[in-house]
């Protein structure tokens, strides 16, 4: 019966919009990334990796607009460029120390070599697009899910509390 019940009310706007300013770290939309990146594999470079990575630095510095970075480097079965990653996708493809150093680079100017569990990166930060609270319009299909379920579980507790509240509950000892 609560089911029905529950399933038989729909939830305003107004109910929403309050049970989205109640639960806004649920459905935060996170920041994001677009960045280019050239990888360079310490296993093939060996010795040569620094002199190497402040080589090609300094041509993406003075020359970027002429040179495909997906040309440059070393190969990895990993994308050259990201457009709008989270910092839990580029956390997953490239380790959480990676994740974490991109956070303070500038946007636009290729830097670098920043380290990953594959190895070092000369990386430039196209986009850099702020964490935000979610509008209800962007979430509003999930809020409704969310508000429904938990609706249905507020009234499966009170029928659960009716129905205690008449009964007593004696527990006799042996």
């Amino acid at each position: 019966m609560s089911e029905d019940a529950a399933n038989a009310v729909e939830p305003t706007d107004a109910a929403l919009a309050e049970f989205l300013a109640k639960n806004a770290d649920s459905y935060r939309i996170e920041s994001r990334l677009t960045f280019t990146q050239v990888f360079l594999d310490p296993s093939k470079r060996g010795d040569k990796l620094d002199a190497d990575a402040t080589s090609l630095l300094d041509a993406l510095r003075t020359r970027g607009d002429k040179l495909d970075p997906a040309t440059l480097g070393d190969s990895l079965m990993l994308d050259s460029r990201y457009e709008a990653a989270t910092e839990d996708d580029i956390a997953r493809l490239f380790g959480a120390e990676f994740e974490a150093a991109l956070r303070d680079q500038p946007v636009g100017e290729w830097v670098g070599p920043l380290k990953s569990g594959y190895g070092a990166h000369l990386v430039r930060i196209d986009a850099r697009l702020p964490g935000r609270a979610a509008a209800l319009a962007e979430v509003r299909d999930a809020v409704a899910r969310d508000w429904s379920a938990a609706r249905r579980q507020q009234l499966l507790d009170e029928q659960y509390q009716q129905l205690r509240s008449r009964y007593q509950v004696r527990i006799e000892g042996k």
